[in-house]
């Protein structure tokens, strides 16, 4: 029986199988082709047998895995299983990806800070994955993943400016709900940012998916928007560092970064400026020490989720 790799988020579904150890065949579908998981799966092999899910929904009381946004695909392991497969797991997508990203060969790292030689020994990292939504998670020196609900958290400022942006989304959501991280540092929030600098510079308000504005990255109405997303990111990450006390390494991930890297947009010293930011000289010390990585690797869930299973076997 084969043996099957799920990771579902929210714009793709990557698929592999796990052949000899190895991940093999590995494919990414985009969640709009297909009305639902089994119908992709479909389309990935015809042939069924064990799936392992990995999953930026979240479990509901009736067993059925759901994303916050109605029109996505639900998971169900009453219609997975009728349709042929055997479901051996079933979690969030992030705790993998934190998983996978400490497995990680230098191939699929892009290095934008180096680690410096330090006094205090720290064994753990944070991993911070910006696509559809906003992830982080914390991983210790025995691989152990400690799942958050970070990108939720309330979206920090330091400056007038980005205050006067963080109010100019409030009004452009329209809803009640306060403005948080993800609604910023995400591939949505890249176009609400953008909506936001329309504003501020009184220009007409337009609508900008995040890959027109890095296939036109140089035209200066997306300069405002691209700048302020890695000077948002580096205040979350420093603020994600500081909570987690983990000064050991810093993983950044997700669908936006590897389109910055690709599109040669990914702004080190803004990022690294917002990130390291001006804390007591100690902490600024460590956070200067630690080594920051972009994962380059799409398929880093699949790689966790079979470290996760080696741990378990």
């Amino acid at each position: 029986m084969s043996v099957v790799l799920a990771d579902i988020g929210g714009t793709h579904a990557r698929f592999a199988c796990l052949e000899d150890g190895k991940i093999g065949k590995a494919e990414k579908f985009p969640v709009a082709d297909f009305k639902n998981l089994e119908e992709a799966l479909e389309e990935y092999s015809a042939e069924k047998g064990t799936l392992y899910i990995a999953t930026a929904a979240w479990p509901y009381p009736d067993g059925v895995w759901r994303f916050a946004r109605p029109d996505r695909w639900v998971i169900s392991k009453e219609n997975l299983e009728r349709a042929g497969w055997d479901i051996a797991y079933i979690g969030n997508d992030f705790s993998a990806s934190a998983r996978g990203a400490i497995s990680l060969s230098p191939d699929y790292l892009y290095n934008i800070q180096a680690a410096a030689p330090h006094d205090i020994l720290q064994s753990r990292v944070a991993v911070l994955g910006s696509g559809t939504g906003l992830g982080l998670a914390y991983v210790d020196g025995s691989a152990c993943v400690q799942e958050t609900y970070g990108g939720h958290m309330d979206v920090p400022h330091r400056t007038d400016g980005q205050h006067t942006i963080i109010k100019l989304i409030g009004r452009i959501k329209g809803d009640d709900r306060p403005v948080s991280a993800e609604d910023i540092i995400s591939g949505p929030g890249l176009s609400l940012l953008y909506k936001a600098s329309c504003m501020v510079h009184g220009q007409p308000l337009e609508e900008a998916t995040p890959e027109i504005m890095l296939d036109n990255k140089d035209e200066v109405i997306f300069a405002h928007p691209l700048r302020l997303y890695h000077e948002f990111l580096g205040m979350f990450a420093h603020q994600a560092v500081i909570y987690g006390h983990s000064y050991a390494g810093l993983y950044l991930d997700g669908g936006v970064l590897h389109r910055l890297v690709k599109s040669e947009a990914f702004d080190t010293d803004r990022f690294l400026e917002f990130f390291i930011g001006d804390p007591l000289p100690l902490i600024k010390k460590q956070m200067q020490a630690m080594k920051v990585n972009i994962i380059t690797d799409p398929f880093v869930a699949l790689r966790g989720l079979v470290e996760m299973m080696d741990k378990n076997a």
